[in-house]
């Protein structure tokens, strides 16, 4: 027991954000810290030094909710028992229509924890009637809805040092949404404007601000162009090394394309049809034509066949391969000055992850109505 006081104290020191009242408050309390040190060990947070200050201590009221035993909680059918059961045997599953997993993780927090607040039930009703009456409302939501990601999971990957440039999309994205969810709050007129006005608009606009900076920081070192097309990289403008190593790809793709040109002259053969340029993991740039023209290859010395399979016949010529090799060559130096500074836009985007899941609940609270 000794030894689980002293995890939990160095635990305290280690994880939380601050010292406070409240840490204060549990070190005086054996009991309180051996739950916490069983709770630390349990979810093996020292196995990752990102967990480090990356944690706050906040005082529950257990007054405030219902607890329910393990019989009243399988007797009431408050969660699915098992996944093969149908989706609208429990309680959850009736009422769970979020859009967001986030919202969904809420509400089954919700039902695990009723409230016996009756201030606060009031509360929860009348947000529910705000939806229920104003269809506008709901619709202009869920539009906003269909690019909200999970930030909780987004701010995760970023902490632990694994995310990507779509995750840093993903979330610009999501705070473009932003003013959309805010407007549709703002033209709701009824008798519980004050209420979604505490609730969400309030909060909402403080983070708006909160991620101005963001949202300038992705667009002047993201292609949101490319982005739109899948293809997640860094602007050549951006970096003066990146714009010179993307104008000596450009000269390679051109002299790579006038090569192509000319073995397709060379064979007689129409491009796109006869012949096509294709982009081997194994072989780089290579050119290919149906099994039925492989006798023209072979009679022509300058041209080196590389593989035969059912859809064709790949094969290259010097020219072609020497450029092949210079283009990967140069693509390779490019993606790693590229890392370099995408590895310096996730150090930024780590210094929002305490905003990005305070965003995450005010998001998931309305979406869990």
């Amino acid at each position: 027991f000794v030894l689980l006081l002293s995890l939990a104290t160095y635990s305290l020191s280690k994880l939380a954000l601050k010292e406070d009242g409240l840490s204060a408050k549990m070190s005086s309390h054996d009991g309180m810290m051996g739950c916490l040190a069983s709770l630390v060990k349990y979810l093996e947070l020292f196995s990752d030094d990102s967990n480090h200050n990356q944690y706050e201590l906040n005082e529950v009221s257990p007054h405030l909710y219902m607890r329910l035993d393990g019989a009243a909680f399988s007797g009431l059918n408050v969660m699915p028992g098992h996944p093969s059961e149908p989706v609208f045997s429990s309680l959850w599953g009736i009422l769970n229509h979020c859009f967001t997993p986030q919202g969904q993780r809420l509400l089954s927090n919700w039902l695990k924890q009723p409230l016996l607040d009756c201030n606060k039930i009031k509360e929860r009703h009348d947000v529910v009637e705000a939806f229920v009456e104003d269809s506008q409302l709901r619709q202009n939501l869920a539009v906003a809805l269909k690019r909200i990601p999970d930030f909780f999971r987004i701010a995760k990957k970023v902490q632990r040092g694994k995310g990507n440039l779509q995750d840093c999309y993903k979330l610009y994205m999501a705070i473009k949404q932003i003013p959309l969810i805010l407007d549709a709050f703002c033209q709701y007129s009824g008798p519980f404007e004050t209420t979604l006005n505490c609730l969400f608009i309030t909060s909402l606009r403080d983070y708006e601000q909160d991620f101005a900076s963001y949202s300038e920081l992705v667009e002047t070192t993201v292609d949101l162009d490319k982005c739109d097309l899948g293809e997640f990289v860094i602007k050549h403008s951006f970096d003066e090394d990146l714009g010179e190593l993307r104008s000596q790809l450009d000269s390679l793709e051109e002299q790579i394309d006038i090569e192509f040109n000319r073995i397709a002259r060379l064979l007689n053969a129409e491009k796109g049809k006869g012949i096509k340029l294709d982009l081997s993991a194994t072989y780089g740039h290579c050119c290919r034509v149906t099994r039925k023209d492989e006798k023209g290859l072979r009679n022509n010395k300058s041209l080196q066949i590389l593989q035969t399979k059912k859809d064709g016949v790949s094969f290259t010529s010097p020219s072609l391969k020497s450029l092949s090799s210079d283009f990967k060559n140069t693509q390779k130096n490019y993606e790693d000055v590229q890392s370099g500074i995408v590895d310096e836009v996730l150090k930024v985007a780590a210094g929002y992850i305490e905003p990005m899941i305070n965003l995450n609940h005010v998001i998931a609270s309305w979406t869990a109505y």
